[in-house]
Protein backbone atom coordinates (compact mmCIF):
# COMPACT_ATOMS: atom_id res chain seq x y z
CA UNK A 1 0.00 0.00 0.00
CA UNK A 2 1.27 3.70 -1.00
CA UNK A 3 2.17 6.14 1.73
CA UNK A 4 -1.03 8.23 1.15
CA UNK A 5 -3.01 4.49 1.37
CA UNK A 6 -1.94 4.24 4.87
CA UNK A 7 -1.65 7.55 6.03
CA UNK A 8 -4.51 7.70 9.35
CA UNK A 9 -4.98 11.27 10.29
CA UNK A 10 -4.70 12.43 13.51
CA UNK A 11 -8.18 12.51 15.96
CA UNK A 12 -7.80 16.36 16.01
CA UNK A 13 -7.69 16.80 12.38
CA UNK A 14 -11.31 14.90 11.73
CA UNK A 15 -14.29 17.09 10.47
CA UNK A 16 -17.95 15.36 10.70
CA UNK A 17 -20.13 17.17 8.09
CA UNK A 18 -23.95 16.35 9.11
CA UNK A 19 -26.33 17.54 6.50
CA UNK A 20 -30.02 18.75 6.52
CA UNK A 21 -32.98 20.21 4.99
CA UNK A 22 -32.87 23.27 7.21
CA UNK A 23 -29.29 23.08 8.99
CA UNK A 24 -25.84 21.76 8.64
CA UNK A 25 -23.72 20.29 11.77
CA UNK A 26 -20.21 20.57 11.15
CA UNK A 27 -17.23 20.49 13.28
CA UNK A 28 -14.06 18.76 15.01
CA UNK A 29 -14.61 15.66 15.66
CA UNK A 30 -15.29 16.03 19.55
CA UNK A 31 -18.49 14.66 22.29
CA UNK A 32 -17.38 17.91 24.63
CA UNK A 33 -18.47 20.70 22.39
CA UNK A 34 -21.69 21.42 20.21
CA UNK A 35 -21.22 21.48 16.71
CA UNK A 36 -21.59 24.22 14.58
CA UNK A 37 -24.93 24.83 13.58
CA UNK A 38 -25.50 26.60 10.10
CA UNK A 39 -28.03 27.10 7.89
CA UNK A 40 -28.35 24.89 4.86
CA UNK A 41 -29.81 27.53 2.45
CA UNK A 42 -27.41 30.25 3.18
CA UNK A 43 -25.87 30.29 -0.57
CA UNK A 44 -26.43 33.69 -2.80
CA UNK A 45 -26.41 32.72 -6.32
CA UNK A 46 -24.93 35.27 -9.29
CA UNK A 47 -25.04 34.76 -12.80
CA UNK A 48 -21.69 35.53 -14.33
CA UNK A 49 -20.85 35.69 -17.86
CA UNK A 50 -17.57 33.35 -18.28
CA UNK A 51 -16.48 33.14 -21.65
CA UNK A 52 -17.86 29.62 -23.40
CA UNK A 53 -14.15 28.14 -24.47
CA UNK A 54 -11.36 30.54 -23.36
CA UNK A 55 -11.83 29.97 -19.81
CA UNK A 56 -11.54 33.53 -18.89
CA UNK A 57 -12.03 34.41 -15.15
CA UNK A 58 -15.28 36.00 -14.13
CA UNK A 59 -15.60 39.66 -15.65
CA UNK A 60 -14.24 42.25 -13.21
CA UNK A 61 -16.42 43.57 -10.37
CA UNK A 62 -18.58 40.57 -10.02
CA UNK A 63 -18.07 38.56 -6.70
CA UNK A 64 -16.28 35.26 -6.87
CA UNK A 65 -15.96 33.81 -3.86
CA UNK A 66 -17.06 29.90 -3.61
CA UNK A 67 -17.54 29.63 -6.85
CA UNK A 68 -18.53 26.55 -8.60
CA UNK A 69 -16.46 27.22 -11.33
CA UNK A 70 -13.49 24.59 -11.63
CA UNK A 71 -10.71 27.51 -11.79
CA UNK A 72 -12.22 28.81 -8.68
CA UNK A 73 -12.48 25.82 -7.05
CA UNK A 74 -8.74 25.26 -7.12
CA UNK A 75 -7.81 27.85 -5.25
CA UNK A 76 -7.90 28.13 -1.29
CA UNK A 77 -8.95 31.27 -0.59
CA UNK A 78 -8.76 32.95 2.82
CA UNK A 79 -12.02 32.82 5.30
CA UNK A 80 -10.92 35.91 7.00
CA UNK A 81 -10.85 37.81 3.77
CA UNK A 82 -14.70 37.53 3.34
CA UNK A 83 -17.86 37.43 6.15
CA UNK A 84 -17.76 34.66 8.62
CA UNK A 85 -20.60 31.95 8.08
CA UNK A 86 -23.05 32.44 11.10
CA UNK A 87 -23.50 29.20 13.69
CA UNK A 88 -26.86 29.83 14.69
CA UNK A 89 -28.57 33.14 13.39
CA UNK A 90 -29.95 31.85 9.97
CA UNK A 91 -28.87 34.19 6.77
CA UNK A 92 -31.55 35.79 4.25
CA UNK A 93 -29.94 34.63 0.79
CA UNK A 94 -31.82 34.14 -2.21
CA UNK A 95 -31.45 33.19 -6.00
CA UNK A 96 -30.83 36.36 -7.77
CA UNK A 97 -33.10 35.70 -11.67
CA UNK A 98 -30.98 36.84 -14.62
CA UNK A 99 -33.46 39.51 -15.32
CA UNK A 100 -32.15 41.57 -12.06
CA UNK A 101 -29.68 43.82 -13.84
CA UNK A 102 -28.51 45.07 -10.79
CA UNK A 103 -26.24 41.69 -10.20
CA UNK A 104 -26.59 40.03 -13.83
CA UNK A 105 -24.31 41.63 -16.41
CA UNK A 106 -25.48 41.02 -20.11
CA UNK A 107 -24.49 38.16 -21.75
CA UNK A 108 -21.92 38.62 -24.60
CA UNK A 109 -21.71 37.29 -27.51
CA UNK A 110 -19.82 33.89 -27.46
CA UNK A 111 -20.42 33.23 -23.84
CA UNK A 112 -22.66 31.88 -21.57
CA UNK A 113 -24.36 32.69 -17.82
CA UNK A 114 -22.61 30.27 -14.64
CA UNK A 115 -23.71 31.00 -11.33
CA UNK A 116 -20.84 32.10 -8.63
CA UNK A 117 -22.19 30.88 -5.17
CA UNK A 118 -21.26 33.90 -2.45
CA UNK A 119 -22.22 34.58 0.90
CA UNK A 120 -23.98 37.82 2.09
CA UNK A 121 -26.91 38.93 3.82
CA UNK A 122 -29.55 40.21 1.75
CA UNK A 123 -33.06 41.79 2.67
CA UNK A 124 -35.59 39.14 4.30
CA UNK A 125 -38.16 38.85 1.37
CA UNK A 126 -36.35 37.12 -1.24
CA UNK A 127 -36.41 33.30 -1.65
CA UNK A 128 -33.16 31.42 -0.23
CA UNK A 129 -31.67 28.50 -2.10
CA UNK A 130 -32.10 25.47 -0.22
CA UNK A 131 -29.93 22.62 -1.69
CA UNK A 132 -31.58 20.15 0.10
CA UNK A 133 -35.46 19.54 0.26
CA UNK A 134 -37.19 17.26 1.82
CA UNK A 135 -34.12 15.35 2.68
CA UNK A 136 -33.24 15.16 -0.73
CA UNK A 137 -30.29 16.76 -2.68
CA UNK A 138 -31.96 19.25 -5.34
CA UNK A 139 -29.00 21.59 -5.92
CA UNK A 140 -25.51 20.00 -5.90
CA UNK A 141 -23.54 22.81 -7.12
CA UNK A 142 -24.72 24.94 -4.40
CA UNK A 143 -24.33 22.28 -1.83
CA UNK A 144 -20.84 22.07 -2.69
CA UNK A 145 -20.55 25.77 -2.77
CA UNK A 146 -21.36 25.51 0.87
CA UNK A 147 -19.53 23.14 1.87
CA UNK A 148 -16.68 24.83 0.52
CA UNK A 149 -17.56 27.69 2.55
CA UNK A 150 -18.63 26.16 5.54
CA UNK A 151 -15.36 23.51 5.40
CA UNK A 152 -12.77 26.10 4.71
CA UNK A 153 -14.68 28.01 7.45
CA UNK A 154 -13.67 24.91 10.10
CA UNK A 155 -9.57 25.75 8.93
CA UNK A 156 -9.87 23.13 5.98
CA UNK A 157 -6.87 23.72 3.53
CA UNK A 158 -7.38 22.37 0.03
CA UNK A 159 -3.46 22.96 -0.82
CA UNK A 160 -2.45 20.79 1.97
CA UNK A 161 -5.40 18.94 3.30
CA UNK A 162 -4.81 16.65 6.34
CA UNK A 163 -8.30 16.87 7.31
CA UNK A 164 -10.16 13.56 7.07
CA UNK A 165 -14.17 13.88 6.73
CA UNK A 166 -16.90 11.95 8.67
CA UNK A 167 -20.06 12.28 6.21
CA UNK A 168 -22.64 11.35 8.21
CA UNK A 169 -25.69 11.24 5.55
CA UNK A 170 -30.00 11.25 6.06
CA UNK A 171 -31.42 8.02 5.25
CA UNK A 172 -33.40 9.29 2.13
CA UNK A 173 -30.05 9.76 0.29
CA UNK A 174 -29.43 7.12 -2.12
CA UNK A 175 -26.02 5.21 -3.15
CA UNK A 176 -25.91 7.51 -5.87
CA UNK A 177 -26.19 10.59 -3.90
CA UNK A 178 -23.47 9.18 -1.05
CA UNK A 179 -20.90 8.39 -3.60
CA UNK A 180 -21.68 11.47 -5.42
CA UNK A 181 -20.73 13.53 -1.98
CA UNK A 182 -17.81 11.41 -1.68
CA UNK A 183 -16.79 12.56 -5.63
CA UNK A 184 -17.49 15.96 -4.51
CA UNK A 185 -14.82 15.90 -0.91
CA UNK A 186 -12.21 14.16 -2.92
CA UNK A 187 -12.17 16.01 -6.62
CA UNK A 188 -12.98 19.77 -4.67
CA UNK A 189 -11.66 19.40 -1.88
CA UNK A 190 -8.40 17.36 -2.08
CA UNK A 191 -9.33 15.76 1.38
CA UNK A 192 -6.97 12.32 2.11
CA UNK A 193 -9.66 10.08 3.59
CA UNK A 194 -13.41 9.71 3.34
CA UNK A 195 -15.91 7.75 6.13
CA UNK A 196 -19.60 7.93 5.39
CA UNK A 197 -21.90 6.40 7.86
CA UNK A 198 -25.62 6.87 7.90
CA UNK A 199 -27.25 9.04 10.60
CA UNK A 200 -29.55 6.63 12.77
CA UNK A 201 -26.44 4.56 13.32
CA UNK A 202 -24.71 7.14 14.19
CA UNK A 203 -27.50 8.84 16.39
CA UNK A 204 -27.46 4.99 18.06
CA UNK A 205 -23.83 4.82 18.42
CA UNK A 206 -24.23 8.24 20.14
CA UNK A 207 -26.46 6.97 22.85
CA UNK A 208 -24.36 3.67 23.54
CA UNK A 209 -26.89 1.09 21.95
CA UNK A 210 -26.87 -1.58 19.01
CA UNK A 211 -30.80 -2.45 18.92
CA UNK A 212 -32.70 0.88 18.73
CA UNK A 213 -35.48 2.96 17.05
CA UNK A 214 -34.57 5.91 15.79
CA UNK A 215 -37.59 8.46 15.05
CA UNK A 216 -35.32 11.55 13.83
CA UNK A 217 -38.41 14.33 13.52
CA UNK A 218 -36.41 17.06 11.33
CA UNK A 219 -37.72 20.26 9.90
CA UNK A 220 -39.85 18.90 6.64
CA UNK A 221 -39.54 15.22 7.04
CA UNK A 222 -39.50 12.72 10.21
CA UNK A 223 -37.43 9.27 9.46
CA UNK A 224 -38.39 6.16 11.47
CA UNK A 225 -35.26 3.65 11.25
CA UNK A 226 -35.19 0.37 12.83
CA UNK A 227 -31.67 -0.62 13.54
CA UNK A 228 -31.10 -4.56 15.31
CA UNK A 229 -27.32 -5.39 16.58
CA UNK A 230 -25.77 -2.23 14.42
CA UNK A 231 -27.99 -3.30 10.87
CA UNK A 232 -30.38 -0.77 9.68
CA UNK A 233 -33.68 -2.79 8.89
CA UNK A 234 -34.08 -1.18 5.29
CA UNK A 235 -37.18 -2.47 4.50
CA UNK A 236 -39.18 -1.40 7.62
CA UNK A 237 -37.80 2.48 7.32
CA UNK A 238 -40.57 4.75 7.14
CA UNK A 239 -40.22 8.91 6.05
CA UNK A 240 -42.73 10.72 6.67
CA UNK A 241 -43.32 14.13 4.78
CA UNK A 242 -44.02 15.48 8.41
CA UNK A 243 -41.75 17.71 10.73
CA UNK A 244 -41.49 21.30 11.91
CA UNK A 245 -41.84 22.64 9.28
CA UNK A 246 -45.39 21.61 9.47
CA UNK A 247 -46.17 22.91 12.76
CA UNK A 248 -44.82 26.35 12.17
CA UNK A 249 -47.28 26.82 9.22
CA UNK A 250 -49.95 25.54 11.79
CA UNK A 251 -48.82 28.16 14.70
CA UNK A 252 -48.12 30.99 12.55
CA UNK A 253 -52.03 30.71 11.36
CA UNK A 254 -53.28 30.26 14.97
CA UNK A 255 -51.39 33.08 16.26
CA UNK A 256 -52.32 35.50 13.84
CA UNK A 257 -55.83 35.15 14.91
CA UNK A 258 -54.91 35.92 18.36
CA UNK A 259 -54.96 39.44 18.92
CA UNK A 260 -53.41 39.82 22.27
CA UNK A 261 -50.29 38.12 20.66
CA UNK A 262 -49.81 40.68 17.64
CA UNK A 263 -50.69 43.74 19.49
CA UNK A 264 -47.69 42.77 21.99
CA UNK A 265 -44.98 40.83 18.81
CA UNK A 266 -46.30 44.77 16.84
CA UNK A 267 -46.64 43.07 13.92
CA UNK A 268 -49.14 40.18 12.12
CA UNK A 269 -46.57 36.70 12.60
CA UNK A 270 -44.97 34.92 9.70
CA UNK A 271 -43.79 31.38 9.79
CA UNK A 272 -40.51 32.47 11.40
CA UNK A 273 -42.11 34.27 14.12
CA UNK A 274 -43.84 31.17 15.01
CA UNK A 275 -41.08 29.00 14.88
CA UNK A 276 -39.23 31.69 17.43
CA UNK A 277 -42.28 31.05 19.77
CA UNK A 278 -41.64 27.13 19.04
CA UNK A 279 -37.79 27.26 19.95
CA UNK A 280 -38.35 29.43 22.71
CA UNK A 281 -41.19 27.15 24.31
CA UNK A 282 -43.91 28.35 23.78
CA UNK A 283 -45.86 24.96 22.64
CA UNK A 284 -46.54 22.03 25.04
CA UNK A 285 -47.37 18.82 23.38
CA UNK A 286 -47.76 17.23 26.75
CA UNK A 287 -50.82 19.57 27.11
CA UNK A 288 -52.94 18.37 24.18
CA UNK A 289 -54.41 14.87 23.64
CA UNK A 290 -56.20 14.16 27.00
CA UNK A 291 -53.25 14.41 29.23
CA UNK A 292 -54.19 17.45 30.79
CA UNK A 293 -58.23 17.96 29.81
CA UNK A 294 -58.66 21.06 27.81
CA UNK A 295 -55.43 23.19 27.59
CA UNK A 296 -55.20 26.61 30.05
CA UNK A 297 -53.12 28.88 31.28
CA UNK A 298 -50.43 30.77 29.35
CA UNK A 299 -46.78 30.44 28.67
CA UNK A 300 -44.68 33.01 29.39
CA UNK A 301 -41.32 33.42 26.57
CA UNK A 302 -39.21 36.09 25.62
CA UNK A 303 -38.37 36.72 22.01
CA UNK A 304 -35.97 39.58 21.02
CA UNK A 305 -36.27 41.27 24.54
CA UNK A 306 -39.70 40.52 23.86
CA UNK A 307 -41.52 39.43 26.81
CA UNK A 308 -44.63 37.51 25.65
CA UNK A 309 -47.84 35.31 26.79
CA UNK A 310 -48.71 32.46 24.76
CA UNK A 311 -51.84 30.68 25.44
CA UNK A 312 -51.62 27.00 25.84
CA UNK A 313 -54.79 26.71 23.17
CA UNK A 314 -51.63 27.34 20.42
CA UNK A 315 -50.29 23.87 21.30
CA UNK A 316 -52.79 22.35 18.89
CA UNK A 317 -50.23 22.91 16.31
CA UNK A 318 -48.21 19.53 17.48
CA UNK A 319 -51.21 17.73 16.62
CA UNK A 320 -50.62 17.56 12.73
CA UNK A 321 -47.48 15.10 13.81
CA UNK A 322 -49.90 12.92 15.75
CA UNK A 323 -52.97 13.28 13.97
CA UNK A 324 -51.86 14.70 10.14
CA UNK A 325 -55.53 13.29 8.81
CA UNK A 326 -57.16 16.15 11.48
CA UNK A 327 -55.56 18.83 9.03
CA UNK A 328 -55.98 17.58 5.88
CA UNK A 329 -52.85 15.65 5.53
CA UNK A 330 -53.28 12.02 4.15
CA UNK A 331 -49.90 10.30 5.52
CA UNK A 332 -49.64 7.64 8.34
CA UNK A 333 -49.16 9.71 11.31
CA UNK A 334 -45.92 9.41 13.81
CA UNK A 335 -47.61 6.73 16.59
CA UNK A 336 -48.20 4.93 13.73
CA UNK A 337 -45.92 4.59 11.94
CA UNK A 338 -43.68 3.69 14.83
CA UNK A 339 -46.11 0.62 15.11
CA UNK A 340 -45.01 -0.73 12.03
CA UNK A 341 -41.79 -0.11 12.17
CA UNK A 342 -41.22 -2.39 14.61
CA UNK A 343 -43.68 -4.73 13.47
CA UNK A 344 -42.19 -4.93 10.43
CA UNK A 345 -38.70 -4.98 11.39
CA UNK A 346 -38.14 -8.35 13.83
CA UNK A 347 -40.16 -10.91 14.51
CA UNK A 348 -42.97 -11.05 17.66
CA UNK A 349 -40.06 -12.18 20.67
CA UNK A 350 -37.72 -9.02 19.67
CA UNK A 351 -40.12 -6.33 19.33
CA UNK A 352 -39.80 -5.62 22.81
CA UNK A 353 -36.15 -4.78 22.18
CA UNK A 354 -37.06 -1.74 19.56
CA UNK A 355 -40.13 -0.79 22.17
CA UNK A 356 -37.73 -0.18 24.95
CA UNK A 357 -35.15 1.53 23.12
CA UNK A 358 -36.40 4.74 21.28
CA UNK A 359 -34.83 7.52 20.30
CA UNK A 360 -36.02 10.84 19.68
CA UNK A 361 -33.85 12.87 18.06
CA UNK A 362 -34.09 15.81 15.61
CA UNK A 363 -34.54 19.55 16.19
CA UNK A 364 -38.22 19.37 15.91
CA UNK A 365 -37.80 16.39 18.25
CA UNK A 366 -37.11 17.93 21.71
CA UNK A 367 -40.42 20.69 21.53
CA UNK A 368 -42.01 20.35 25.27
CA UNK A 369 -43.82 17.47 26.34
CA UNK A 370 -43.92 15.71 22.43
CA UNK A 371 -42.22 12.30 24.75
CA UNK A 372 -44.91 12.22 26.77
CA UNK A 373 -47.60 12.85 23.65
CA UNK A 374 -46.15 10.23 21.73
CA UNK A 375 -45.98 7.66 24.54
CA UNK A 376 -49.40 8.60 24.85
CA UNK A 377 -50.27 7.72 21.64
CA UNK A 378 -48.56 4.85 21.24
CA UNK A 379 -50.00 3.66 24.57
CA UNK A 380 -53.06 1.89 21.77
CA UNK A 381 -50.12 -0.30 19.79
CA UNK A 382 -48.85 -1.84 22.91
CA UNK A 383 -52.06 -2.54 25.05
CA UNK A 384 -52.24 -6.32 26.18
CA UNK A 385 -55.00 -8.02 24.57
CA UNK A 386 -56.78 -11.37 25.34
CA UNK A 387 -54.70 -13.07 22.93
CA UNK A 388 -51.11 -10.87 24.45
CA UNK A 389 -48.19 -13.65 24.73
CA UNK A 390 -45.38 -13.66 26.84
CA UNK A 391 -43.76 -10.87 24.06
CA UNK A 392 -46.12 -8.62 24.64
CA UNK A 393 -44.33 -5.47 25.38
CA UNK A 394 -45.41 -3.85 28.71
CA UNK A 395 -43.64 -0.69 28.25
CA UNK A 396 -42.08 2.43 26.42
CA UNK A 397 -38.37 3.26 27.23
CA UNK A 398 -36.69 5.70 25.59
CA UNK A 399 -32.80 6.19 25.27
CA UNK A 400 -31.08 9.28 26.21
CA UNK A 401 -27.24 10.13 25.47
CA UNK A 402 -25.16 8.34 28.08
CA UNK A 403 -24.79 10.23 31.84
CA UNK A 404 -20.79 10.70 31.22
CA UNK A 405 -20.98 12.72 28.03
CA UNK A 406 -21.56 15.55 30.61
CA UNK A 407 -21.22 18.55 28.38
CA UNK A 408 -23.81 17.15 25.54
CA UNK A 409 -26.35 14.96 27.33
CA UNK A 410 -28.80 17.35 27.51
CA UNK A 411 -29.18 18.07 23.66
CA UNK A 412 -30.63 14.50 22.31
CA UNK A 413 -30.80 16.62 19.05
CA UNK A 414 -26.77 15.94 18.81
CA UNK A 415 -27.21 12.21 18.74
CA UNK A 416 -25.98 12.11 15.65
CA UNK A 417 -22.79 14.40 16.00
CA UNK A 418 -22.04 12.79 19.19
CA UNK A 419 -21.98 9.16 17.49
CA UNK A 420 -20.55 9.93 14.53
CA UNK A 421 -17.10 11.77 17.15
CA UNK A 422 -17.46 8.60 18.66
CA UNK A 423 -17.16 6.42 15.31
CA UNK A 424 -14.55 8.59 13.81
CA UNK A 425 -12.17 7.41 16.90
CA UNK A 426 -12.99 3.95 16.52
CA UNK A 427 -10.10 1.65 15.42
CA UNK A 428 -12.29 -0.60 13.65
CA UNK A 429 -13.61 2.13 11.12
CA UNK A 430 -9.95 3.99 10.67
CA UNK A 431 -9.57 0.31 9.06
CA UNK A 432 -12.59 0.94 6.36
CA UNK A 433 -11.50 4.74 5.31
CA UNK A 434 -11.67 5.45 1.96
CA UNK A 435 -8.55 6.86 0.80
CA UNK A 436 -7.48 8.48 -2.14
CA UNK A 437 -5.29 5.77 -3.60
CA UNK A 438 -8.98 3.68 -2.89
CA UNK A 439 -10.56 6.69 -5.12
CA UNK A 440 -8.40 6.81 -7.62
CA UNK A 441 -9.06 2.64 -8.48
CA UNK A 442 -12.51 2.12 -7.69
CA UNK A 443 -13.91 5.29 -8.21
CA UNK A 444 -16.90 6.68 -5.78
CA UNK A 445 -17.98 3.11 -5.38
CA UNK A 446 -15.07 2.69 -2.96
CA UNK A 447 -17.07 4.47 -0.34
CA UNK A 448 -18.89 1.26 -0.61
CA UNK A 449 -16.96 -1.27 -1.55
CA UNK A 450 -14.15 -0.57 0.78
CA UNK A 451 -16.69 -1.19 3.51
Amino acid sequence: MSTLGSFLPRESEYLVLEPGSLYTKAGIADNLNPPAMVQTGGVLARLLVVAGTSGEFPHRGQPTRSSTNQNQLNNDPDPSSGPFFPQTAPTATALVSPSSSATAAAPEPGSEALPTYVFEPLPPDVDAIRPVKEGIVVDWPALTAFWKHLLITLGMRRARNTSAVLLSLPITWSRTDSERAAQILFEEFNVPCVYVVDQPLAVSCGCNCTTALVVDIGHETTDIVPIVDSTIIRHATFTLPLGGRDVDRILARSLANDEEFVTALGKAPDVNDARAVKEAGGVDASARGGLDGQPVGKLNIEIDGKKLSIDLSHSACIDVLVEPDAFGVNVLSIPAAISLAVTSAVEAERRQSLWENIILTGGSGQLKGLRQRLEHEMAPFIAATETSNEYQPKEIKWRDIPEYITELKSRPQDAGFIGASILAKVCGVKMRLTFGTDYNEMGPAAVYLKA
